[in-house]
């Protein structure tokens, strides 16, 4: 979509892909383009990840650093595969809504795949359904090829089992209570070996060390987390002169 993405979003779009995104610069073979925090592209080099594309991925990122948009613009191009179905899954409807808004930006913007609300006049994939009213809790997205992605309360969390998905995108997971919220689902994924779950959140609880652990777990193929990543990583939120402001306070 003519983007950039910021380090930590591409380390988490090349494991899912199965790849590691190194911090050397090529201007040759397989790489991918990442924005600095000073708004400077580099290209970066791709290798194969010795386990295979990761299943469960974490990015956990400070406040405003990019993390649910980095997971939203994984999940939108999924979309364009036929038959493709995604659950937005957060404490409650409204922990879901950036995540939610990015796909649909994404997916019917001007700077994105500018997909049509209504049947064109041309063959192509359009809009079937659209709503986003998270006070009502319903926040669902359905394609003319057969793909959605609706967003999920974990306080109603029978609804969430049982029905098989492609992936599951989980949006502000410290809010949840712990790792059950993933092996409560984790089961619905489909195909089998080949669903993904994604965790985008602040690390504003202890049992986030989970995700580190495995990331880093040799043994834990299927997994990877990035983690630590300040807020300054997003030149496009990040403001210098008003952090050195709130320091003195």
């Amino acid at each position: 979509m003519g983007m950039a993405p910021f380090p930590h979003q591409a380390a988490i779009w090349a494991a899912l892909e199965g790849y590691d995104l190194m911090e050397v610069v090529t201007e040759k073979g397989p790489g991918m383009d990442v924005m600095l925090s000073d708004r400077s592209i580099q290209r970066r080099l791709l290798t194969p990840r010795a386990g295979g594309p990761a299943r469960f991925a974490a990015d956990l990122a400070a406040f405003k650093a990019g993390k649910s948009f980095g997971g939203a613009m994984f999940v939108a191009p999924e979309l364009l595969v036929p038959g493709v179905s995604w659950d937005l899954v957060g404490s409650e409807y409204t922990s879901c809504e950036p995540e939610f808004e990015y796909i649909l930006e994404a997916l019917f913007g001007e700077k994105g795949y500018n997909l049509p609300l209504k049947k064109p006049n041309w063959a192509g994939v359009y809009a079937i359904s659209v709503q986003n009213r998270p006070r009502a809790g319903v926040m669902v997205c359905r394609l003319s090829n057969g793909s959605q992605v609706e967003a999920r309360s974990y306080e109603r969390k029978e609804g969430l089992k049982g029905k098989k998905r492609d992936g599951y995108l989980g949006c502000e997971v410290y809010q949840l209570p712990g790792i059950l919220w993933f092996t409560d689902i984790k089961q619905n994924l489909g195909p089998p070996k080949h669903g993904k779950m994604i965790s985008c959140t602040t690390p504003d609880s202890a049992w986030l060390e989970i995700y580190h652990e495995l990331g880093q777990d040799p043994k834990a193929t299927k997994w990877f987390c990035i983690s630590g990543i300040p807020r300054e990583e997003n030149p496009e939120t990040y403001d210098a002169t008003e952090k050195e402001h709130d320091r003195k306070i």
